[in-house]
């Protein structure tokens, strides 16, 4: 029971999701709008128990001082900080939005998650430099092409080569849009067909992630006393029995 009961609710929701987005009927269509609101409340449950864990073993962490507590620190003030502000009413910047008041949701996200998603974005031309210069160690043809990409963008975002040459920029616009386009959607058309595929494995009950597998029983518990207490298998007691007689 414990097996069949998920994977029938695993099976069914699906089915209905499926056929909620194929098929125009009203009693369908309620139906799968009401099993998408329970699954997003199940998944803010889900987030919001993940938060408390994080909490939990940050919390612990800070307590005992164990290695890595200043980061502890930083991310429990920063979630304490943020969790107070979303549940804080902003009648200032609900007046004006476009200008954010501080301390407010809308200034952390423009003023501090926005500069740090900057960085990490100006972090990625080192990486893919970095990345091409050892493929190139190799001697492989893709690693080749990889690196012409990357030093085509690269060279094309410099101000100083843009004010240069005048067919820097349309050159890299055109080998982004194109070339660079053409990879992105293969890209994302594997992808795709990879969800199709796990989909329909979940759908039809073949792929059952939801499901833990128990653990393995150890040796020592599943041998008996005897087995046990000399440590030897069944077999190396009867050779040895043997060779006595």
């Amino acid at each position: 029971m414990k097996r069949i009961l998920p994977v029938t609710l695993a099976v069914l929701t699906g089915m209905i999701i499926v056929a909620d987005y194929l098929l125009s009927i009203p009693w369908l269509d309620a139906l799968g709008a009401g099993v998408i609101r329970t699954i997003s409340l199940l998944a803010a449950t889900a987030l919001l128990l993940g938060l408390l864990n994080l909490m939990q073993v940050h919390g612990r962490r800070l307590r005992h001082l164990q290695s890595g507590w200043p980061y502890s620190l930083v991310l429990l003030g920063g979630a304490a900080l943020v969790l107070v502000l979303g549940l804080w009413p902003d009648e200032a910047g609900a007046a004006n939005p476009e200008i954010p008041t501080i301390f407010s949701m809308a200034w952390i996200f423009a003023y501090v998650i926005g500069p740090l998603q900057s960085t990490v974005l100006a972090l990625i031309a080192i990486f893919a430099a970095t990345t091409a210069y050892r493929g190139l160690r190799f001697y492989r043809p893709e690693m080749f092409f990889f690196a012409i990409g990357a030093l085509v963008v690269l060279l094309g975002s410099a101000p100083g080569l843009q004010q240069r040459w005048d067919f820097v920029a349309p050159f890299r616009d055109w080998f982004l849009a194109v070339p660079g386009a053409a990879g992105v959607q293969g890209l994302l058309l594997g992808v795709g067909l990879g969800v199709l595929l796990t989909g329909l494995r979940i759908i039809t009950g073949l792929e059952r992630p939801y499901l833990q597998a128990r653990p393995a029983a150890p040796p020592s518990a599943a041998a008996g006393p005897s087995t046990m207490g000399s440590g030897l298998s069944e077999e190396a007691q009867s050779a040895q029995s043997e060779t006595a007689i």
